[in-house]
């Protein structure tokens, strides 16, 4: 029982290094193809011969301010990696991506900590930078893993209890067993049943078998070589008189 619990609990400790380590890199693609997707999006939606030198647009303002508050995702359109055009009012000022350079990548800016994509267009002028907060990609990871791995332990206990069930129900023709050769009388060597035993024991027990019936043979040739022996003095009673 005790080795069954090292396993499981070993089993456990391996589905939990596992399922964080997936999810952390299942979250964090995840992520990177929305931003992906909305970046380019976003660059596709801008003209092509339209002038951004020099150019600060201000943003439409939802009509429920509430709404941009909470929102965590923002985007920067940036032209000759000089210019900042347009982005979301919650967006620093600086690029999220200082390197200007296509893909994601974390980056830190001021005490924040973000996830970012980046796409530039043919031209490499027009930059467009999608990001959202570090800790928002972070908590779903913990929340997806704290999930996988509240399942996965009660599956693991599960199988723990249907193994401890199973190992009983085997164990108890064999405690059984156990019990009545402590039961048996002095040189009761009659052999031991194998009926309701596991098939797995059958071979062990056939083992004890034969060494009881090696001592049952031994026994008896004792007592027979002793019969012998007491019928042959009975039949000289001066040789019994010379043994007294």
């Amino acid at each position: 029982m005790l080795v069954s619990a090292v396993v499981i609990a070993l089993c456990w400790v391996g589905a939990l290094a596992i399922l964080s380590a997936y999810f952390t890199y299942n979250t964090t693609s995840t992520w990177d193809e929305k931003l992906k997707i909305i970046a380019t999006q976003i660059l596709m939606t801008i003209p092509a011969n339209s002038k951004l030198a020099g150019m600060r647009t201000q943003g439409m303002q939802p009509g429920n301010p509430a709404l941009a508050d909470k929102e965590n995702l923002v985007f920067q359109v940036w032209f000759n990696q000089r210019n900042l055009v347009a982005s979301t009012p919650n967006a620093p000022n600086e690029a999220l991506r200082p390197d200007f350079k296509d893909g994601a990548t974390s980056s830190v800016i001021g005490d924040q900590r973000w996830r970012v994509y980046s796409v530039a267009d043919s031209t490499g002028l027009v930059n467009v930078q999608a990001a959202n907060l570090r800790s928002i990609v972070d908590q779903e990871i913990q929340h997806q893993t704290l999930i996988a791995v509240g399942l996965a332990t009660f599956l693991l206990l599960l199988a723990g209890a249907l193994m401890w069930c199973v190992l009983r129900n085997t164990l108890m023709p064999v405690v059984a067993l156990g019990k009545t050769m402590r039961e048996r009388r002095s040189f009761d060597l009659t052999q031991l049943p194998t009926a309701r035993l596991p098939r797995e024991l059958h071979p062990l027990v056939a083992s004890f078998n034969h060494i009881l019936q090696q001592l049952d043979e031994a026994v008896e040739a004792e007592r027979q070589f002793i019969g012998n022996a007491a019928h042959e003095l009975h039949r000289f009673p001066l040789c019994r008189h010379t043994l007294r």
